[in-house]
């Protein structure tokens, strides 16, 4: 078997393509406190759905571009 020039590339792309989708999932623009009736919580909107955290549980939406409630 012969390793091309491309070969690398073509190997390394997954793996690259994994961290970056884990990278790009954590940022977020846009976080929000939440307070009412004793819970406290925040709720991080970002590039590919959003996150919500109560009490120390964290919900996530499906990866969309887009936001639904």
């Amino acid at each position: 078997m012969t390793l091309r020039p491309a070969t690398p590339g073509f190997i390394y792309s997954p793996r690259r393509s994994v961290v970056l989708y884990s990278l790009i999932k954590s940022v977020y623009f846009l976080k929000a406190s939440l307070s009412v009736e004793n819970i406290d919580g925040t709720v991080d909107f970002g590039t590919l759905g959003h996150c919500v955290t109560i009490s120390g549980l964290t919900t996530c939406s499906n990866a969309t571009i887009g936001y639904e409630f």
